[in-house]
């Protein structure tokens, strides 16, 4: 309803906090406060499993309200890839581990929720060491999955190697290093 004194409307569900602005056939006429709302935010469904640096989705009502995604390390995401009423997109810090996510919200009465089951990050495997038997300055493939994800290799002997030969998401070539000691390696990512 509009009257000289008067306008109702319903607020389309895409509206966020803000100031009202009013077109006229004069100009845009701006409110001095700012409208908010009191907004139920609900999360039907989470993306369960994800590689760091890929994206997962939040499925939901009001999703777009949320305005701050904390992982499981206490990585904070402000920074979303997309938002819609019904859809958020986020990518998933490098950093992150495993755990449950807690959103914060705004509106009047803002709101801080956690997810009710954890997201897992996915994180690198070793299947193989070839060869078994290798000398200072040869190359060693490791083969595995998400191998994509390792920043560096410590041999025993402390030996770090942080550039390789070549990696992919399922190989990692690697030239040993002169002073390295026979044993286990060690492979680092970014996620502790």
């Amino acid at each position: 309803r509009q009257s000289s004194g008067l306008i109702e409307l319903i607020v389309p569900d895409e509206a966020l906090a803000g100031k009202v602005i009013l077109k006229t056939p004069q100009g845009e006429v701006e409110s001095k406060t700012v409208l908010s709302f009191e907004v139920p935010v609900e999360i039907s469904s989470i993306t369960p499993e994800a590689k760091p640096g890929e994206t997962i989705t939040i499925s939901g009502s009001f999703v777009n309200w949320i305005n701050e995604i904390t992982f499981n390390d206490g990585q904070t995401v402000t920074e979303f890839v997309s938002k819609s009423v019904d859809e958020l997109v986020v990518t998933v810090p490098m950093e992150a581990q495993t755990g449950f996510l807690q959103f914060s919200s705004g509106g009047t009465i803002p709101q801080v929720f956690t997810s009710e089951a954890a997201l897992i990050v996915t994180v690198p495997t070793v299947s193989e060491l070839s060869p078994i038997a290798v000398k200072h300055t040869d190359e060693l493939t490791i083969t595995g999955t998400d191998l994509d994800l390792i920043t560096s290799i410590v041999f025993k002997g402390d030996k770090t190697v942080a550039e390789f030969v070549s990696q992919t998401e399922t190989q990692i070539v690697v030239e040993v290093p002169v002073g390295a000691l026979k044993g286990t390696l060690t492979l680092k990512q970014a996620s502790p």
